[in-house]
């Protein structure tokens, strides 16, 4: 029977799809060498368009250039199809299509090789070095239409990857799946793939030792980078600790039950949305309890916690924790206390299952939601390609999950996490990361360790921001430490702005042994690198007025466009400067008390010459409760140079003609000479003055900062400097700051919105100092740099308005400061 045609004689259209089978000149070029470094720049698509632009060896296309070729060529209707299945994409008609070889990782040589070589090395002195193979994939990436800037077009934007398809694509550990090799990603998650995954995890990764490199690939390098915090268990669970009334969910008996000590569970990270909320509470405890509580029958369960049991089920995990379940909600004393416990707990769960859907009644995607659509395959000759799903940095970026600013600590405690996306599902610890649609594992096979931590270009080593290769590109998303967290964390979304702190408190309890507490968010132990921070744009509705303006928990961070950042600021430790003393109010049994902030920090060495004696220390007096700042004043010099009249022997590096001896330098850049202040002769160490709290007029007296620093009284301009935009060097965008009936410049600052328009003369005060950019020379030393803060408000309290970019230590000479007492809140 003729299958174009039905019982009635009347022919019906063919369902089948005729594909070219040959391919053009231009893709019978570039995929011979698909998977080979880059060797010579080829023309774009629009010649001479965009010379210089694109990456080197890449070919492009319009869309609707594509689309025609594909008409007549295999490999362009594979391109076409990659790009179709890949939703990410999403190409306009003014776009470009760019496809070239890019760097996605490497191979070492295996422990036992290294150590082999290390012997050859040590008894016969000499050894060949060990296998290192790099591997290079075809990439297709997006440009889209920048806009007006005339000098970059176009620029780069989403990408799918094109892999050789693994040999034995359905396992993990099949032989023949080499390194970098795609497999194919079905509707549902392959929980084969995960349980090895996992068990792969479990016996190799062990506890990191000295002789590894400090920070990982994820949190578990610590809070602070370079510090002694190192964590040592690496990917293992830390032991649970006793909790009182911790509940789990038992999976076979689907119900909730008291834990015992020797339990081991998953931990759910999900976000509720606006699904149905199901709670533990005294009246439905006992209910919960019994055996068939939680049955898929049961409609009253939301679909993503019935799907993390069935995860757990395929692991052979015994129990999971669900927050929602699994803490008493309406008991106000165990709520509280565990949710201050949540970095113990994850912590301690064997895994964490996280859920990057918008609401807990969607169930888990690969699990209970099935996923697509189908990726892209192209045969030439005996190799097979394959389109990638989204990357793992890629899948974060636009995750629900990742927005959240509860799940955050969730994610940095998490020793081991599963990840269940709508694109595929990965595997991240503190040592590894591992793709569901790419072999990444490590594998007897494959001779030796597999890392994704190249560069895209070996030429980007020279550039100071780092390019990941795109499985590596979610490295700067888990922070590095405890003030790149604070940044992630602030761009969030939080249902309540009230919980800004608490849903941070994990973090900040897990370095309080070591750091000290903090206060509203701040580390007391480097308390000024704490308020150095910025915040990029200033509109009424980014202030919390429930924490203090000096905090950066008092700011909106999570607004498009407005980002927060800590400044590169000496930590107290380094301070040369003997200047600020910060006390604090606190609430205990209804009474105020005013306290010392204390930070220990170091004398500064005396310099000596032949002719005179240069003395600037700083005594270190123990804290105490009195309302006496614990101020010492410095002791002097014989000399003393008008402020202001001073010409820098460097700036930023570079040296000036006729410098003056080393001693005056030292003096000049690292104490204030301007007088008033610590080092000079006439300053005077005085307590700060009596305060008087009105709370009708006032914040909240546990809001108050009080210390002693140097403020000077300046003009902004009305509109942004024309001739100053240090980061794309077109129109200006910061405003100028000028002394008081001057046109000379002492600073720039962003602008903020309530003042554009009007010149405005605000006080500015010191409170850190930045760190001086690098220099090529070291014969003389850059003059000081500091950051000061923008104060605003009548009367005696002051808030803060924002930080400036870095003023050197000669341009607020000029500004004639005054050393005062600064009441902040």
């Amino acid at each position: 029977m003729n299958p174009s045609s039905s019982s009635h004689g009347k022919s019906k259209p063919s369902l089948i799809v005729t594909l070219p089978s040959r391919i053009c000149s231009t893709c019978a070029d570039i995929s011979s060498r698909w998977c080979e470094p880059t060797k010579k720049p080829s023309s774009c698509g629009a010649e001479g368009d965009f010379e210089g632009l694109w990456p080197t060896d890449e070919q492009c296309w319009t869309p609707r250039e594509l689309r025609t070729s594909a008409r007549r060529c295999a490999c362009c209707q594979f391109l076409l199809r990659s790009i179709e299945s890949s939703p990410w994409m999403s190409p306009q008609d003014d776009d470009y299509i760019g496809l070239g070889s890019h760097i996605v990782g490497s191979t070492h040589g295996s422990p036992a090789q290294r150590e082999q070589e290390a012997m050859q090395r040590h008894y016969l002195g000499s050894g060949g070095a060990t296998q290192y193979i790099r591997y290079y994939r075809p990439r297709l990436r997006i440009y889209r239409k920048s806009g007006d800037n005339k000098d970059y077009p176009y620029v780069p934007s989403d990408f799918v990857a094109l892999l050789p398809l693994a040999e034995k694509p359905d396992g993990a550990n099949a032989e023949g799946s080499l390194p970098f090799h795609g497999r194919v990603v079905g509707e549902r998650t392959d929980f084969d793939m995960a349980r090895e995954w996992l068990k792969s995890c479990t016996d190799s990764h062990h506890p990191i030792g000295d002789n590894v490199r400090k920070g990982g690939r994820g949190f578990g390098g610590g809070l602070f980078s370079g510090y002694s915090n190192q964590r040592q268990d690496g990917c293992q669970p830390v032991p649970c600790l006793a909790i009182p009334h911790f509940r789990l969910v038992d999976v076979e008996k689907r119900c909730i039950v008291l834990a015992q000590p020797e339990d081991t569970y998953a931990a759910l990270s999900y976000v509720w949305g606006n699904s149905k909320r199901l709670l533990l509470l005294t009246d439905n405890l006992e209910e919960l309890s019994t055996p068939g509580a939680l049955s898929p029958d049961r409609d009253t369960v939301p679909k993503t916690f019935l799907d993390a049991i069935i995860v757990a089920q395929q692991l052979s995990i015994r129990f999971v924790w669900i927050d929602a379940i699994c803490i008493l909600q309406d008991n106000q004393e165990q709520l509280v206390e565990h949710m201050d416990l949540m970095d113990k707990i994850y912590s301690s769960a064997s895994l964490t299952i996280v859920s990057d859907t918008a609401s807990a009644d969607s169930g888990i995607p690969g699990v209970g939601m099935l996923r697509g659509p189908e990726q892209a395959t192209f045969t030439r000759g005996r190799r097979t390609y394959i389109s990638s799903r989204q990357t793992f940095g890629a899948a974060l970026q636009s995750s629900c999950w990742e927005s959240r600013a509860w799940c955050l600590q969730e994610k940095v405690f998490s020793k081991r996490l599963l990840i269940f996306t709508e694109s595929q599902t990965f595997y991240h610890c503190t040592r590894s990361t591992w793709f569901e649609d790419t072999v990444l594992e490590s594998h007897e096979y494959t001779g030796g360790s597999v890392s994704i931590a190249e560069r895209s270009d070996p030429s980007v080593k020279k550039m100071r921001d780092p390019h990941y290769t795109a499985y590596e590109a979610h490295r700067p998303l888990f922070g590095r430490n405890f003030w790149s967290l604070i940044e992630l964390y602030t761009r969030r979304q939080l249902s309540f702005e009230s919980d800004t702190i608490r849903a941070f408190s994990g973090i900040l309890n897990s370095v309080e042994d070591q750091h000290g507490p903090s206060h509203w968010g701040v580390l007391q132990s480097e308390f000024n690198k704490g308020l150095s921070w910025s915040i990029s744009g200033r509109t009424p509705n980014l202030r919390r007025n429930e924490f203090p303006s000096w905090s950066w928990a008092g700011w909106r961070g999570n607004v498009e466009g407005v980002r927060l950042r800590f400044l590169s600021a000496h930590r107290n430790w380094h301070d040369r400067w003997d200047v600020v003393f910060f006390y604090y109010h606190k609430t205990e049994s209804m009474e105020h008390e005013l306290r010392p902030i204390y930070v220990d920090r170091p004398k500064t060495p005396k310099v000596s010459s032949s002719n005179k004696e240069i003395v600037s220390t700083t005594e270190n007096t123990p804290a105490s409760t009195e309302t006496k700042p614990n101020t010492s004043a410095a002791t002097t010099t014989t000399e003393t140079a008008a402020p202001g009249n001073i010409a820098p022997t460097s700036l930023f590096g570079l040296p000036l003609s006729s410098p003056p001896q080393q001693e005056e330098l030292e003096r000049r850049d690292g104490t204030w000479m301007i007088p008033g202040h610590p080092g000079e002769e006439d300053f005077v160490a005085k307590d700060l003055p009596p305060f008087t709290h009105v709370p009708e007029t006032m914040p909240p007296l546990s809001h108050i900062l009080r210390f002693y620093t140097s403020v000077a009284t300046l003009e902004i301009d009305a509109n942004p400097d024309p001739a100053r935009d240090p980061w794309t060097g077109g129109q200006g965008t910061r405003h100028a700051v000028r002394l008081p009936g001057s046109n000379e410049v002492v600073g720039h600052i962003e602008p903020v919105a309530e003042w554009v328009g009007k010149m405005t003369v605000a006080d500015f005060a010191f409170i850190s100092n930045g760190f001086h950019p690098p220099s090529d020379s070291m014969e003389y030393s850059s003059p000081a740099l500091l950051h000061v803060l923008i104060l605003e408000g009548e009367g005696e309290v002051k808030t803060r308005v924002r930080s400036t970019e870095c003023w050197d230590i000669y341009k607020w000479r000029k500004a004639c400061p005054k050393w005062k007492a600064v009441t902040l809140a």
